[in-house]
């Protein structure tokens, strides 16, 4: 599962209409991490605590909070001006406010399902060895992971990673990106990439990771 440890920007309820003409409460927030990520949770009446949050949401602006990813989306957003751009949004659980200093961040527990390293060309013409690898949680989310150069762990997974399926795993999140990705029939869908930082194999030992 996915957790995030941060502070809350700003937090709301709103009134959703369904498509069978009905009403639904959604409770809204932002969450920052340590790198100044911001996260948009959205919390649901099918969930235990949503009455709870959605009384104290309003008021509590910079309260230091951890929260679980129950699921993510991707999809078109529209603005006003009429654009859209891709946006993630993530379904909240688990709800805990915390009190004292805390040290923000958004880690991934999971399985790897399949990774590898691939040659891809930057904007500037250079190749780069881009490190992919996908993460399953136990409620069945999946979660696409990217590791690039600038990364201290590198040059250490680029070996290991292709060999890793099944494997339990255990990865930071330094930031995340929604973007429109092309498919072979020519459609293109929002998908959201998570950067990998931190890397750790709990099931194999200190000398294995290091082979």
């Amino acid at each position: 599962m996915m957790h995030c440890i941060g502070y809350i920007k700003f937090g709301n309820t709103y009134p959703i209409k369904m498509k069978n003409g009905g009403q639904k409460e959604m409770v809204s927030f932002t969450v920052v991490d340590g790198f100044g990520t911001n996260y948009s949770f959205q919390m649901w009446p099918d969930d235990p605590q949503h009455a709870e949050v959605a009384a104290i949401i309003k008021d509590a602006r910079r309260q230091p909070v951890q929260v679980d990813v129950a699921s993510h989306v991707a999809r078109l957003r529209k603005f006003q001006d009429g654009s859209e751009k891709p946006q993630t949004n993530f379904t909240a659980t688990n709800v805990q406010f915390l009190s004292g200093s805390i040290t923000p961040r958004v880690w991934c527990s999971g399985t790897v399902q399949y990774g590898g390293a691939y040659e891809v060309g930057g904007k500037d013409r250079s190749k780069k060895i881009m490190l992919s690898f996908s993460v399953a949680d136990e409620i069945a989310n999946s979660y696409a992971f990217q590791m690039w150069p600038d990364d201290p762990q590198h040059s250490w997974l680029a070996p290991l990673i292709a060999q890793a399926r099944r494997q339990p795993i255990e990865v930071d999140v330094a930031s995340y990106v929604a973007r429109l990705r092309k498919f072979k029939d020519g459609t293109e869908k929002p998908q959201t990439n998570f950067v990998a930082t931190n890397v750790v194999f709990p099931g194999l030992s200190q000398s294995e990771q290091s082979a």
